[in-house]
């Protein structure tokens, strides 16, 4: 099975990511919409409520976007 992660181009990935550490909220919420399926599927295995598990992730996610360095030219 194909999730929309799999559907995007590594400069496309790589220009939401650099939008996101810029701050803008709609590359923000696209990335997050990206990762949902595996968010969803990952729950399962975290051994808390689901919603939290989520939750958890997703402020992780959009904390590894905003702390690591820009991404250059589509590569890291």
């Amino acid at each position: 099975m194909m999730n929309d992660l799999q559907l995007i181009t590594e400069p496309d990935f790589c220009k939401l990511v650099r939008d996101a550490q810029k701050g803008s909220d709609r590359a923000i919420q696209t990335l997050l919409e990206l990762f949902e399926p595996d968010i969803e599927r990952l729950s399962w295995f975290i051994r808390m409520p689901r919603e939290d598990s989520k939750q958890y992730m997703r402020m992780e996610l959009y904390s590894m976007i905003r702390n690591t360095p820009e991404i250059m030219d589509g590569r890291t």
